[in-house]
């Protein structure tokens, strides 16, 4: 609301001119109310001093119009390029610009010259007047300093009044990028400066007119007719030097209050905020790099943020801290992998854009999982998911936390079918497979375009468990390696599915099936009751027991009717039953 103070183009000469002449007749009011007094001037010094002023009345009035006068022509024509900006609604003109900023000081020594070409006048015609009188030096020396002094004290003021206001009210129009330090020409007092400023109000000032009255009453007055005197006068000292002072707090006070709330917003992990730049001093500049820094904090930001969505955060992170090149280590690791069934035929029968709305569904959850376990999605593959756990960032307990996510990833398949069931939609399966082991973890491709992910037969092997899904009717399936690996084995229910062999590896794994899969509470129980059976009738299979297997898989057949992975090892039986025969 402050800028709308100089929406009208008039305002700001008025303003500026108003600030100038009455700190201006401030000055004149108490340099004549001293002067006047005598309190500076012996008493023969005073008298000549008042008969000087008699005759000398009507020149000053002249002289001092021409003093005060030409310096107030030369604000009117300084402030006109800003008032035909502001009329013209021009403000990026660089000239009104500049103007702007050297507004405050420029005026400010507008008055201060006038003060002391006022001076040198009163004092030749003063001079003149006493030139064959014996006290003249003293008058004219004690009349200089006074006037010096008021003149110091108007351009303090001045400087300050027009400070505040051109920060409050021109600055933010004039600059509403926040960039000052840019504007060429423009005069950069330091804040050394600043404060000499204020030394020279709130010190030099008062302490050199408390001086000059205290060294000129002592030889005529008892210290008792000093009292009085020092009481009024530290009074009027302690008005002035609040008035500068809060002047003062006015003009540093917000910029440090902006400053000090963007430091805290950033290191709170906020940059959207941006400081006002209200001057080309040392605050100035910081405020600008403040706010560069928050640019590309947010930048910076943004592309992380963007990256994080194109490859995972843990995998965004390695990148970042330049993790670029080509190559990698070898590192230990457990994979998991996870694949829509029958999605080839689940999508002919879809939109191309369901398809999409499909996968994105799917892919939130699973990832969603995986993230929370501590695991990296590193990449989607059509319908299928891979994710890694143990790289590129070490977790405590990978296998632990991949067997927790495969069965988390069930239970949200499960909610997301239900979903789907109240749409009247299609439900979908997936199935999941894990491994562990060593892998070739980095960046693969060429130098032009690379992409992180591992490599190595464990990442086989893992895509192979998951085949294994669809061959028992299993959720999820994981190695012998993972069973190894656990670190509460006990936790986890499972079920003993025979070794399988993978292409690649001369040797075959173990299989497991986990229950924990958001089975139905029956199935799973059904499952578990077959577990001992189909583990044995396995090891008589393996033993060449083929009648003994059979039976065993009739029992686990009794416990757990219609159970797919029972039909799978009958099948496998009745294979080997019909090999012996031939």
């Amino acid at each position: 609301m402050e800028n709308k103070r100089f929406d009208r183009p008039w305002a700001i000469g008025v303003s500026y001119l108003a600030v100038t002449i009455g700190a201006n007749l401030l000055a004149v009011i108490g340099n004549s109310v001293l002067m006047s007094y005598g309190l500076f001037l012996s008493p023969s010094e005073h008298s000549q001093f008042v008969r000087a002023v008699e005759l000398s009345l009507d020149y000053e009035a002249v002289l001092q119009l021409l003093s005060f006068g030409i310096p107030t022509l030369l604000v009117m024509l300084y402030i006109r390029p800003i008032h035909q900006a502001l009329r013209s609604g021009s403000i990026s003109d660089p000239r009104a610009r500049r103007h702007v900023l050297n507004a405050p000081l420029v005026i400010s020594l507008c008055s201060l010259v006038g003060w002391i070409i006022a001076i040198i006048e009163i004092v030749i015609l003063h001079g003149l007047i006493l030139q064959s009188e014996g006290n003249l030096l003293s008058i004219m020396g004690k009349n200089i300093v006074i006037a010096f002094l008021t003149g110091v004290f108007c351009f303090v003021l001045t400087f300050y009044s027009l400070e505040l206001m051109a920060r409050r009210w021109l600055v933010p129009r004039f600059f509403p990028d926040n960039k000052l330090t840019e504007v060429p020409g423009v005069i950069r007092l330091s804040i050394r400066a600043r404060l000499f400023i204020f030394w020279l109000a709130i010190m030099v000032f008062p302490s050199a007119i408390w001086i000059t009255i205290t060294l000129s009453l002592l030889p005529r007055a008892g210290a008792e007719d000093l009292v009085p005197v020092a009481i009024n006068l530290g009074l009027i000292l302690l008005f002035l030097g609040s008035l500068i002072t809060h002047l003062l707090a006015g003009t540093w006070q917000k910029p440090l209050i902006e400053m000090k709330q963007a430091t805290d917003n950033i290191r709170a992990g906020d940059y959207s905020i941006e400081v006002g730049v209200r001057s080309v001093d040392e605050a100035g500049h910081l405020g600008e790099g403040i706010n560069e820094m928050t640019g590309g904090l947010r930048e910076k930001e943004f592309i992380k943020d963007t990256l994080g969505r194109i490859v995972d955060p843990a995998v965004r992170d390695h990148l970042l801290r330049g993790k670029i090149t080509l190559g990698g280590e070898i590192r230990d690791a457990v994979i998991l992998f996870s694949d829509i069934r029958s999605f080839t035929t689940l999508s002919e029968s879809m939109h191309p854009g369901e398809i999409v709305i499909l996968l994105n569904a799917y892919f939130s959850r699973m990832a969603a999982c995986v993230t929370r376990a501590g695991g990296v999605v590193n990449k989607y593959m059509g319908d299928g998911m891979m994710a890694l756990f143990g790289v590129p960032r070490q977790i405590e307990h990978p296998a632990d936390r991949a067997l927790e996510c495969a069965s988390q990833m069930q239970y949200e398949l499960e909610a997301l079918n239900t979903e789907r069931g109240a749409l009247g939609l299609q439900p979908i399966e997936a199935g999941i497979g894990l491994h562990g082991g060593k892998v070739l973890a980095g960046n693969i491709g060429s130098a032009e375009r690379l992409e992180y992910t591992v490599i190595g037969d464990a990442v086989n092997a893992a895509s192979r468990m998951e085949g294994l899904t669809k061959e028992f009717g299993a959720r999820i399936v994981f190695s012998e390696e993972i069973l190894r690996r656990l670190d509460t084995p006990e936790k986890f229910s499972r079920r003993f599915l025979g070794r399988a062999h993978v292409k690649g590896r001369s040797e075959s794994l173990a299989v497991f099936e986990s229950l924990d899969a958001a089975w139905p509470h029956a199935v799973r129980a059904a499952r578990l009751a077959a577990a001992p059976h189909i583990e044995r009738a396995i090891i008589a299979r393996a033993g060449g027991d083929l009648s003994e297997a059979r039976r065993r898989l009739e029992e686990a057949e009794r416990c757990s009717p219609e159970d797919p992975a029972v039909r799978y090892l009958r099948a496998r039986l009745e294979k080997d039953d019909g090999n012996q025969s031939e």
